[in-house]
């Protein structure tokens, strides 16, 4: 199935990073970080999962941070989106 993670830059600076219309996390203007365990629950990986990584940024606001979160999340994306189910059991195998 394919899941489209979206980017909005709110009017007062802050990011909402939406996961098929759910809100999943809302990154503040005023402490631009996200740690791993806030990625991992938006993009809550099931095998057989696409995603996709839009942005929205209806005034133009702080483009640069925007577009370094979204190319940090599309990065992860095209990584996950390459993970099999054979590459998964081959993981899972006792040494």
């Amino acid at each position: 199935m394919e899941k489209e993670i979206k980017l909005i830059m709110k009017e007062n600076g802050d990011i909402e990073i939406v996961c098929d219309k759910t809100l999943k996390h809302t990154i503040s203007q005023s402490d631009r970080q996200i740690t791993a365990t806030c990625i991992i629950g938006i993009f809550d990986f099931n095998l057989g999962n696409t995603y996709k990584v839009t942005k929205q940024n209806s005034n133009n606001k702080d483009a640069a941070v925007l577009d370094f979160f979204a190319t940090l999340l599309t990065d992860i994306a095209l990584k996950v989106n390459t993970i099999s189910n054979s590459e998964l059991q081959e993981d899972d195998r006792p040494s």
